[in-house]
């Protein structure tokens, strides 16, 4: 049976890959069933696993999620299993915990605050880098659940709750915290008919923040200061195609704004301090 080294997929079919060749790599994976740090192990594939590593990088260009094509998803280095009910990690969002690692000078007697923590990843994931405590919330029972299971199964330090950005700030949160992380609903209602395949097979209520995409990001930008230290830090995911109004909308509370790229090298996450 024929073989193919790995350098030799991954040059011809990187460029296949709408998520290129990191995406390309998760996908090489996932066809073996493991997680992103067993690539290093891979140095041949045979004709018969390349068959399974071109229909799943099909898949994944039709799609655009892997959780579909697989039970788990990996997220920094970590598996989440599957939920049709819950948002699950995705790829951009390891720029959002990059951040908070490397500039939010957390520390164990840091708290930590995560919006719209869906499967958790965010939280759970700056916790165990950095030994803080978290408090996560989400609007739906379901993905506290969940999130509350993957951090049992995973070691992070941090507690769940059900929360609504548009409504319950002053009846749910009691403290101030050093950083906050969000990572809100923000297509607009023009993304979710250009992404007509995505929408249909995903939780589009996850994508979806309003109209315009800015209704729950206007919301947190607004009432986050509120519950950060003196010099607290914030940490917003945002869609590329927002960043513009985002910073704008930003600069009325907060200063010394830094900006951060995703894989693709599209704006992704700001970071901005309470003035």
């Amino acid at each position: 049976m024929k073989v193919y080294s790995i350098k030799e997929v991954l040059n011809t079919y990187s460029k296949q890959c709408d998520g290129g060749e990191l995406m390309l790599k998760h996908i090489i994976c996932f066809s073996y069933g493991q997680r992103m740090s067993y690539f290093n192990t891979i140095k041949y594939v045979t004709e018969e696993k390349l068959d399974v590593i071109k229909k799943n990088l099909e898949l994944c260009n039709q799609i655009g999620m892997q959780s579909h094509i697989f039970d788990f998803k990996e997220f920094c280095g970590d598996l989440y299993p599957t939920r049709n009910s819950v948002f699950l990690p995705k790829l951009t969002t390891e720029t959002l915990v990059n951040a908070a690692v490397k500039d939010g000078k957390l520390t164990p007697s840091s708290e930590l605050l995560d919006l719209c923590t869906g499967s958790g990843c965010v939280p759970i994931t700056i916790s165990k880098a950095t030994g803080c405590h978290a408090d996560a919330y989400d609007i739906r029972e379901e993905a506290v659940a969940l999130a509350q299971e993957n951090c049992k199964n995973l070691g992070g330090n941090v507690d769940f709750g059900v929360f609504d950005v548009l409504t319950d700030w002053d009846k749910t949160l009691t403290k101030k915290y050093d950083v906050i992380t969000a990572n809100p609903p923000y297509w607009s209602l023009e993304d979710v008919k250009n992404n007509k395949k995505l929408a249909e097979t995903s939780l589009t209520n996850d994508f979806m923040g309003g109209e315009d995409g800015l209704l729950f990001v206007r919301r947190i930008i607004e009432e986050v200061p509120k519950f950060l230290k003196p010099g607290g830090i914030f940490f917003l995911e945002f869609s590329n195609r927002q960043f513009k109004i985002v910073k704008q909308l930003l600069k009325k509370r907060y200063k010394n704004f830094k900006v951060y790229y995703d894989y693709r090298n599209l704006p992704k996450v700001i970071k901005a301090v309470k003035k």
